[in-house]
């Protein structure tokens, strides 16, 4: 696994985790049920782009800022046929990297150096 620079523009970086963020989604589908299966097409980011106005906002108010990952949500029977499709449906809240490298959730900004998955 290749290193990679912490500090890069925040522009790449963001592509990056949106990126990351819908391969993952990408690879927790088809989810299996006892006897129906859950699969998902059409992921993307509505990608937003947040000034220094709103993240003051966000600060003061106790807000968060996020860009929502939707798709298209398919519910299949045991015989393989569709039997309930959702489109637009928002799966996750990707959280916005700022220009200052950081998150802003519940009005507090994070700073995220390293972090390490475990398995």
């Amino acid at each position: 696994m290749p290193l990679t620079p912490v500090m890069t523009d925040p522009e790449s970086r963001r592509i990056q985790i949106r990126s990351k963020a819908l391969d993952a989604l990408r690879n927790a589908f088809p989810l299996p049920l006892r006897d129906k299966k859950i699969e998902v097409i059409d992921l993307k980011v509505h990608e937003k782009d947040f000034g220094p106005h709103d993240q003051k906002n966000a600060l003061l108010s106790g807000g968060s800022l996020f860009e929502p990952v939707k798709g298209t949500v398919i519910l299949r029977g045991a015989d393989g046929k569709e039997l309930e499709r959702v489109k637009n449906f928002t799966l996750l809240n990707l959280p916005y990297f700022t220009g200052r490298h950081t998150f802003i959730l519940d009005g507090n900004e994070y700073n995220v150096s390293n972090q390490l998955r475990l398995k």
